[in-house]
C-alpha cells in the first residue's frame, strides 16, 4: 500500500498474471469475456516478485543490444549542430610532455622572481646589520667617555627569514598551480569539438569568413550608358518577365506582362538595347500571370510559349483556377493562337521550370506549390502534352520556395534542388541511371537568415554546378555547395557587411574575365551592386546604379543587348513605362 494509486502501483508486483487460478479470479470479478494466458519465468531476467518500479527502471527489457550506425543517423536526422568528446588517459609521453612545461614555465618565472628576493632579503639584512651596529652616547653624563652598546637582534633575524621563505614557498606553489591548470584547461578545450553537420554533409566543413574588403588589388570600376525604351504598359507585376533569343537573330529579345491590358507582351530587340513591340497575347480580364517561360515543347526547333496564369472567379475573387498555357511558337517572335494546350493545376504555383529532366529530348515541367510538402514533375510527350505525375516528398510542414535544376554530381545527369524557407534546407534530389531519382539529400543551410537567393552555376571553375544561396540578415553573405567525393561541401562568405535587399539577384559575367559575378538589386532606395568574382571564392562589391527615388518592385535581367561581347543589364521598375538598359561600355577605371 502506498499514499497514493502510483505509488502502490510502484510497489505491487506482477506475481498474479504468472498464476492461472489469479487471472481466472480476475476475470470472473471483471465478467471480461476473453481468456488469459499466464506469463511465464523461463527465460526471462525478471523474477516473479520484481516490483513495477524495478521494472519500469529497467525499461521492461529483457536483453539490450547496442548496433551504432553514424552514418545512418546523420541521413535520417539530420541533425544542426553535433559535438564529439574524446577522453585521453595519461600516459608516459603526456607525463613527460606536462614535466617539462611544468620545469620550462618555472625556470622563467623563478629566473625573474628570484633575483629580485635575493636583493630583497639582501637589503633587509644590510639594514638589520646597520641598525645593530649604531653608534650611540652613553647615559652617563659625569664622564667623556663614549660606549658602544650592540642590541640583540637574532631573534627578530630568524623571523625575518622564517617570513621570506613561507612567502617563497606560497608564491612558488601558486605558479605551479597556475600552470597546472592551464594546461589542464587547454587540454579539456583540444579534446571537445563542435562540428556542424547536415547529414549529407563532409564532417571537415570548410568556412572562410572573408570580408569583401579583404583583397588589396583595386576594384576596377565599370561604366555603365543607360538606353530607355518606351512602353504603352504601365508596368505592375515583373515577376514573369524573360528575356531570350525568340527569333533565332542573335539579338536578346523581352516578354513581359502588361497588367494594365491583361496581355502577354512580345518585344524583339533591335540590337542597340532597345526594343519594339511585336504582339499581344489577351488572356482575360480576370486574369494574374505567375511565371512565363519558353520552351520547345513539341521539338519543331522553335521556341513556344509557356504562361502560368490565374483565373479569378467573379463574383468571389478570392477563389481562383490555375493553368498551365502552352503557345506553339512560329520561330519570328509570335504564338499560334488556335491550337493551344493547357494544364490544370490544383495549388498556388510559387516557381517552375522547363527542362529535359529524364533525357528522353522531351522537355518536361517542374514545379512547386505553397506551402506544399512536395516537388511535381510532369513528364512531356514530345507533342506539346504532359501526361504522368512524379511527386518527390521533401518533408512535412515544408514552406517550399524555389527550385534549381542543373547537374550538381557531374554525371551528366539533370538534379533538382529545392529551397524550404520553413526549415531551411536544401533538399536535393540526385539522379540515378534510371531516368528517377535517388533518396534526397538535405543540407542545412544556416539559421540567422531574414532573406536568401538559391543561386546555380560553375563558381569555381571546376566543370560542375553549385549551389550559392545570397543571405542577407545583419549582412550581406552567401554560401557555396559543392559536390564532392559523395557528399557536399560549403564555403561561407562575408559579401558585404551591411544588408542588402535581396529583390532581384542574376548571375553573369559583367567584366568578361570569366569568372561568374552576382548582381543584387535593391529597394528603398534603388540600388545596384555588383559583386565581381575571382574564381577563388571571394567578391569585390561595386555600386553600379543607385537612385535617391524609392521604388517598390525591381526586376534585373542581364544579356548582351547591343552585341559587344560584353555582357549589359536590364531593369525594369514598377509603376514606370519604361525598359532601362544598362549598356556596359566594356572600359573601367580603378581610380
Amino acid at each position: 500500500m502506498g499514499c497514493t494509486p502510483s505509488e502502490s502501483l510502484l510497489a505491487s508486483t506482477l506475481e498474479c498474471f504468472y498464476d492461472q487460478s489469479c487471472l481466472d479470479l480476475i476475470r470472473r470479478y471483471t465478467n471480461c469475456p476473453n481468456s488469459s494466458v499466464p506469463l511465464s519465468i523461463n527465460g526471462s531476467r525478471f523474477l516473479q516478485n520484481t516490483t513495477i518500479d524495478q521494472l519500469a527502471h529497467d525499461l521492461f527489457l529483457e536483453q539490450w543490444s547496442t548496433q551504432v550506425d553514424y552514418p545512418s543517423y546523420y541521413e535520417h536526422c539530420s541533425p544542426s549542430v553535433c559535438s564529439y568528446t574524446r577522453i585521453e588517459r595519461f600516459n608516459v609521453l603526456y607525463t613527460i610532455t606536462i614535466i617539462v612545461g611544468l620545469q620550462g614555465g618555472l625556470t622563467i618565472a623563478l629566473k625573474w622572481i628570484c633575483p629580485k628576493l635575493v636583493r630583497i632579503v639582501s637589503k633587509i639584512y644590510h639594514n638589520r646589520k646597520k641598525q645593530a651596529n649604531s653608534v650611540r652616547p652613553s647615559s652617563h653624563v659625569m664622564t667623556n667617555t663614549i660606549t658602544i652598546r650592540p642590541e640583540t637582534t637574532t631573534s627578530l633575524s630568524v623571523r625575518s627569514y622564517a617570513k621570506i621563505i613561507s612567502g617563497v614557498v606560497v608564491l612558488s606553489c601558486s605558479i605551479t598551480c597556475i600552470i597546472v591548470f592551464s594546461i589542464y584547461y587547454a587540454g579539456q578545450n583540444s579534446a571537445t569539438t563542435n562540428l556542424p553537420s547536415t547529414g549529407s554533409f563532409s564532417p571537415t566543413m570548410s568556412a572562410t569568413i572573408t570580408p569583401s574588403s579583404s583583397t588589396s588589388e583595386p576594384l576596377c570600376s565599370f561604366q555603365f550608358k543607360q538606353i530607355s525604351t518606351a512602353t504603352k504598359c504601365l508596368v505592375s507585376s515583373l515577376i514573369p518577365s524573360i528575356i531570350v533569343d525568340l527569333n533565332d537573330d542573335g539579338r536578346t529579345d523581352l516578354i513581359m506582362y502588361c497588367d494594365s491590358t491583361k496581355t502577354v507582351d512580345v518585344l524583339l530587340g533591335t540590337g542597340n538595347g532597345t526594343f519594339h513591340e511585336v504582339s499581344k497575347f489577351p488572356l482575360g480580364n480576370h486574369t494574374a500571370i505567375r511565371f512565363i517561360r519558353t520552351a520547345d515543347t513539341n521539338n519543331d526547333d522553335r521556341l513556344d510559349l509557356i504562361v502560368a496564369y490565374d483565373v479569378f472567379l467573379p463574383p468571389d475573387f478570392l477563389h481562383s483556377i490555375r493553368y498551365i498555357l502552352i503557345l506553339f511558337g512560329y520561330g519570328n517572335g509570335t504564338f499560334q493562337t488556335t491550337n493551344i494546350q493547357s494544364l490544370t493545376l490544383t495549388g498556388f504555383l510559387v516557381d517552375i521550370s522547363v527542362v529535359d529532366v529524364n533525357e528522353d529530348h522531351n522537355v518536361d515541367i517542374v514545379y512547386l506549390f505553397l506551402l506544399d510538402d512536395y516537388v511535381y514533375v510532369r513528364w512531356g510527350d514530345g507533342n506539346g502534352t504532359f501526361s504522368s505525375q512524379l511527386m518527390l516528398f521533401t518533408s512535412f510542414n515544408s514552406d517550399l520556395r524555389q527550385l534549381a535544376i542543373a547537374d550538381y554530381n557531374h554525371d551528366n545527369h539533370i538534379d533538382i534542388a529545392v529551397m524550404n524557407s520553413r526549415s531551411l534546407h536544401i533538399h536535393l534530389y540526385l539522379s540515378n541511371t534510371e531516368g528517377g531519382f535517388q533518396t534526397q539529400k538535405r543540407i542545412y543551410t544556416a539559421f540567422d537568415i531574414s532573406s536568401f537567393v538559391m543561386l546555380i552555376g560553375d563558381f569555381d571553375h571546376r566543370n560542375q554546378s553549385n549551389i550559392i544561396l545570397v543571405h542577407q540578415w545583419r549582412n550581406t553573405g552567401y554560401l557555396l555547395y559543392r559536390y564532392d567525393n559523395g557528399t557536399f561541401t560549403v564555403d561561407d562568405q562575408i559579401m558585404f557587411n551591411e544588408p542588402v535587399e535581396l529583390y532581384s539577384v542574376i548571375v553573369g559575367d559583367l567584366n568578361n574575365d570569366k569568372h561568374l559575378d552576382i548582381i543584387i538589386g535593391g529597394v528603398y532606395p534603388y540600388r545596384v551592386h555588383g559583386f565581381f568574382g575571382n574564381g577563388n571564392g571571394y567578391y569585390q562589391s561595386q555600386m553600379i546604379d543607385s537612385s535617391s527615388v524609392d521604388i517598390y518592385e525591381i526586376w534585373l535581367g542581364i544579356d548582351d543587348f547591343n552585341n559587344d561581347f560584353c555582357q549589359d543589364l536590364i531593369k525594369m521598375s514598377v509603376g514606370s513605362s519604361t525598359i532601362d538598359v544598362l549598356l556596359n561600355t566594356c572600359q573601367c577605371s580603378t581610380t
